[in-house]
């Protein structure tokens, strides 16, 4: 039973207590009186009745104007309680309301989520490179195994330009190039791992570091690599860069990947490994 149930009990009770406790004392002043009045003798007259029950009637009736206010003082004293438990009750209700209303929208965050970051999996697991054509087609690389592939492209494509390396516009346009030959491997990839972290950076909860860990925990560090490169063409600056920052997604990328060590300059507000 709760404190507010166990109140009102006892409000009951208090009435109850003080309408038997009046009508017992009641009893007692009229059976005072009677014998007072007719010195305990028993009356057959009607008429020495009516003439004490006027006498009680004058006697008893301010005693009852006195009950009747107390009993309206006492009244209106439960009502007041009443109306502060119902208050109580209500704010309670409320803040359980609001605090399933916080659980469920928690759940449906991270159903979408989730789901999100599936999808994003089977996405990363259907890249694959392709030897050959036709009937002789050959599948040499698939998933995750086909970035290192990529960045060892990139590098390869970055090697004629060494003396360039240090220069971002240089090193930006040949990533962009590197990017349409590679756009049917990497063009869904960017398009889906940016719109999870926006759906994360959009919604309501909290802590959205959690998830948006458990998305960079998934990257592997040649997906940094290639991330890394791609937030600064003309694909990724606008839009993905700022949440790339954000969320610290490149920060657990060695620094001995990047093709050379001051290009960790071009991210000035994350701290490489």
């Amino acid at each position: 039973m709760s404190s507010e149930e166990k109140e009102r009990d006892l409000n009951t009770g208090l009435v109850i207590i003080f309408i038997i406790a009046s009508g017992i004392a009641i009893a007692i002043i009229c059976v005072y009186l009677y014998a007072n009045y007719y010195n305990g003798d028993i009356i057959t007259d009607h008429s020495r009745w009516g003439e004490f029950g006027d006498y009680i009637g004058g006697v008893l009736n301010p005693v009852f104007g006195f009950f009747g206010l107390f009993a309206l003082l006492l009244t209106i004293s439960i009502q007041v309680k009443e109306l502060q438990l119902t208050r109580k009750e209500l704010r309670n209700s409320s803040k359980a309301l609001e605090s399933q209303n916080e659980t469920l929208k928690l759940q449906n965050f991270e159903n979408s989520f989730f789901q999100m970051l599936r999808l994003h999996n089977d996405i990363v697991n259907s890249i694959d490179f392709v030897r050959g054509g036709g009937n002789r087609a050959v599948v040499t690389t698939s998933g995750r195994d086909c970035f290192p592939v990529m960045v060892q492209r990139l590098s390869n494509a970055l090697k004629p330009n060494k003396e360039n390396i240090e220069d971002l516009e240089t090193v930006i346009n040949i990533y962009e190039k590197f990017y349409e030959e590679h756009q049917v491997e990497l063009g869904h990839y960017f398009r889906y791992l940016y719109n999870i972290f926006k759906f994360i950076k959009n919604s309501e909860i909290e802590n959205k570091r959690f998830y948006s860990n458990l998305v960079r925990a998934q990257i592997s560090n040649h997906e940094g690599i290639i991330i890394f490169y791609n937030c600064l063409s003309k694909y990724g600056n606008k839009k993905f860069h700022p949440l790339v920052v954000e969320f610290s997604i490149l920060k657990n990328i060695p620094r001995s990947l990047l093709f050379h060590e001051s290009h960790q300059n071009w991210y000035p507000d994350i701290s490489f490994e």
